[in-house]
């Protein structure tokens, strides 16, 4: 389900916008932004973000706008959001200014960085492999796990 951090209202009481309906807004250029924030800083927090988080709004309003901004084809239009918000994310991203909430709380990335994926199962080779049957090798690592957990 598609996820949008702003509503119209709040996206016209910063940008005005001529030309495009308030249904394409809403429909299109609001989940666009949040779109686009999240891809940014989804390695850095937990998505989505909370409907309270002041920053993650205004941010996904400003790439909602920028993704407006970019049909006129013109650059130029673009060019000083555009370093606005890179700046802003970097930011954010190397912990250099925290995201603020409405009651005003602070939300930092976690410590370490980026965070990364993690399986139950990484790392660990499995019983059998692609090659063919007859030269198939059996783990013995797998057998006596499979074993313990029959125990």
């Amino acid at each position: 389900m598609p996820i949008s951090y702003a509503t119209f209202s709040e996206f016209t009481a910063v940008y005005s916008i001529s030309g495009v309906s308030q249904a394409e807004i809403n429909s299109v250029w609001l989940f666009r932004g949040a779109e686009e924030l999240n891809r940014r800083l989804g390695a850095y927090f937990t998505l989505p973000f909370s409907s309270n988080n002041t920053t993650a709004r205004f941010l996904s309003i400003d790439m909602a706008y920028l993704g407006i901004l970019r049909r006129t084809l013109k650059a130029k239009d673009s060019d000083e959001l555009q370093a606005w918000i890179n700046a802003q994310v970097k930011d954010i991203a190397d912990r250099n200014t925290p995201m603020i909430t409405d009651s005003g709380d602070l939300v930092t990335p976690s410590a370490g960085g980026v965070t990364g994926f993690w399986s139950t199962d990484q790392g660990f080779k499995p019983t059998f492999d692609t090659r063919d049957a007859e030269k198939q090798r059996i783990s013995i690592d797998r057998q006596e796990d499979l074993d313990d957990q029959d125990n």
